[in-house]
Formats: C-alpha cells, structure tokens, sequence
C-alpha cells in the first residue's frame, strides 16, 4: 500500500504532499520520533526486523513514524505506538525538533512519555520490530561510539537530542 506523505519546506510549513515512492532528494517530509523514559531512566530501543529492505537489524528508537498526509506528528506517534509495540499512550510531553538532512531529508519531532513498560507485555509488529531492549544512558552512549554501525542512520544525532531527558 502507498500512502501520502506531508511535504514541507525548510520552515516545517506544510506544502503539500506526494507519494512515499515517489520522493525527490530536494523533497522534506516529516518523521515522529518518541522517547520512552522508565523509572529507572533508561530509554526503549527497538531493532529493526531482519526483514526490513531499509536498514534492516539497525536499532533505533522504539517508536518513529513517516508523517502521512492526513495526520500530525502526534497523531502519527499515537498511531505508531500501537502498531509497533502495542501501547496506547496517555499524555507526551512535546520534545525539541531535528532538521536531518543528507541520506534522508526529514524535519523530525521528539515527543517524550516516562512509563514502566515490561518487554514480555509489549506487543511487537513483527513485519517492523525484531526486538526491543532497555539502554541505560551510559552503556547507550558506550555502545553507539564503540558501534555506531549497529543503530540506525545519524543515530548519534538523535541520541544527542534524547540525553537531556533521561539521566
């Protein structure tokens, strides 16, 4: 199934929209990315599935959506989040935005939930999600300067912009 997604300019103001397969390199479209904190401040990382054609086995956060043309970036990570790991999510509390560019072209929106989440009660979309894990702030850090082939695209960007939440 192709879907739509929201295009914007260099502003994050909406443009108009164009199909995911259909993508220019000069086109900026939209990603939610969502921040699951525990009591134990130690941040949920998701592994992609194996299956994945696009970075497959990378991890990266637990929760991250393409925006479609017809949602918000919250409407997108509520979304998200019960399709990929199966949670409903009460209030976010509405993080800082990244600009990424080069390999992807993206505005992306940090969105934060503190939550005691058990990994045996989440339920993952297998289709996505190999695993998920528990990362403390230290060992995270640790292990994305040791293998930064190991997490997604410009994961350390993205870490950067989540440490100030979790300690």
């Amino acid at each position: 199934m192709n879907s739509l997604l929201t295009i914007v300019d260099s502003n994050d103001n909406v443009i108009g929209s164009k199909d995911k397969n259909q993508l220019a390199p000069a086109d900026i479209y939209r990603v939610a990315r969502l921040l699951i904190i525990n009591s134990k401040n130690e941040l949920l990382l998701a592994q992609r599935a194996f299956v994945k054609e696009k970075d497959p086995g990378v991890w990266g956060l637990a929760v991250e959506g393409t925006v479609e043309a017809h949602e918000t970036y919250e409407t997108n990570i509520r979304k998200e989040a019960e399709e990929e790991i199966g949670i409903s999510l009460g209030e976010l509390e509405l993080g800082p935005k990244l600009r990424m560019q080069g390999k992807f072209n993206h505005w992306c929106q940090f969105f934060i939930t503190r939550v005691d989440l058990e990994i045996d009660d989440l339920i993952l979309q297998k289709e996505e999600l190999e695993t998920v894990k528990w990362f403390d702030k230290i060992s995270l850090q640790e292990e994305v300067r040791l293998h930064p082939e190991k997490f997604g695209y410009r994961f350390e960007l993205i870490l950067e912009k989540a440490l100030p939440y979790f300690n």
